[in-house]
């Protein structure tokens, strides 16, 4: 979970840079941390709603979850589809209001203190796109020309494995005595039938 902190009544959303994508719902949820006291105002009697407009000018509020500490408040903000439905930049703004009469018609009646803290713009990231969907033919031969490839390696493994096992068993097979020339001259007819490789050294 994320924490922005008041200052005074700016709230910096730096920390939310990059993080929200289009269409995404619930999937951060972000705490507000205000002062308790505002000059001379108990913020813990005040409700909190978090606005925003997107750029095509479509307007969201919320009502935020409130949870009153000794000296600092904590607002709940859930990250919903309400927030995410258009990518680009959204704006944002959080308000704190107060009726000193509670059986008022809120409906009716303007609040009695209202505060609005300021917070930068963020960007919600968009989907991506394509131009067509594949096709089931080029998924088919995606699949044959990676079961070739696969077929072949195995191919070339097994003919790699025979060369070794052939060369292998030449070895075993071959005697290889290392002298020098004149004592490969000094051989009294060598017989070129059996199976001995002379490696005449400098």
């Amino acid at each position: 979970m994320l924490l922005l902190k008041a200052n005074g009544k700016f709230i910096d959303t730096l920390p939310l840079k990059g993080l929200i994508a289009q269409q995404e719902c619930n999937a951060d949820f972000v705490t507000i941390e205000l002062d308790r006291y505002y000059r001379s105002l108990d913020l813990s009697k005040f409700q909190f709603v978090m606005r925003s407009v997107t750029e095509s000018g479509a307007e969201t509020q919320v009502i935020l979850e409130r949870t009153e500490l000794s000296s600092v408040i904590h607002l709940l903000w859930r990250i919903d589809r309400s927030f995410t439905a258009e990518s680009g930049k959204l704006l944002l703004e959080l308000i704190g209001y107060r009726y000193l009469n509670t059986e008022v018609d809120y409906t009716q009646t303007l609040p009695d203190y209202v505060l609005r803290y300021q917070l930068p713009p963020i960007e919600v990231r968009g989907l991506i796109k394509g131009n067509h969907e594949l096709e089931e033919s080029d998924l088919d031969n995606s699949v044959i020309t990676m079961i070739q490839f696969k077929e072949a390696l195995v191919n070339l493994q097994e003919n790699m494995t025979t060369q070794v096992n052939q060369i292998q068993e030449l070895q075993d097979r071959i005697k290889i005595i290392v002298l020098t020339q004149e004592e490969y001259d000094a051989i009294e007819n060598p017989d070129e039938n059996q199976q001995i490789l002379y490696i005449i050294k400098n």
